[in-house]
């Protein structure tokens, strides 16, 4: 399936931008040492050597080969009324799909692999979001073109 206004969309321009969003949400964050090992840090490093060269650090399901460098995206809390660990994982794996699907895209650039970058994108900015529900709720409702870059005049 062929997004109506595909010529529109600047593919480079929305890999660009989700790469920007991703590592400006791994320098908001605090570092969290674990094992004497900042893995906000680990991820910040291991993104910008994908967007060095998507093809080369993607192939052979590279991203899910070495996801415990993304493991800054994990989010770890303790549950106050019940003292428990609770972790969120879905920006982790949001991040981990898009990566795959840029590698892809890179690779081999047809309908197929630019309609998984457009949904990949999708996902990853609702996980982004996942605290703001009234966005979240939006954002399902809108199609995967609306998360694309637009190509300017």
């Amino acid at each position: 399936m062929e997004y109506a206004t595909d010529y529109n969309i600047d593919y480079n321009a929305t890999v660009d931008k989700f790469f920007r969003m991703a590592i400006e949400w791994l320098d908001k964050r605090p570092a969290h040492l674990s094992d004497g090992v900042n893995k906000e840090q680990i991820s910040r490093d291991y993104l910008l050597q994908i967007k060095s060269d998507p093809v080369k650090y993607t192939a052979n399901d590279a991203v899910f080969t070495n996801s415990d460098k993304l493991d800054g995206f994990i989010e770890h809390k303790i549950n106050k009324s019940t003292n428990k660990l609770v972790v969120n994982n879905d920006l982790y794996f949001a991040v981990m799909y898009a990566l795959d699907a840029i590698g892809e895209y890179r690779a081999a650039n047809n309908n197929y692999t630019k309609k998984r970058l457009i949904e990949s994108i999708k996902e990853f900015n609702i996980a982004l979001n996942r605290k703001k529900l009234l966005k979240v709720a939006f954002y399902k409702m809108k199609t995967p073109y609306y998360f694309a870059q637009q190509r300017q005049k």
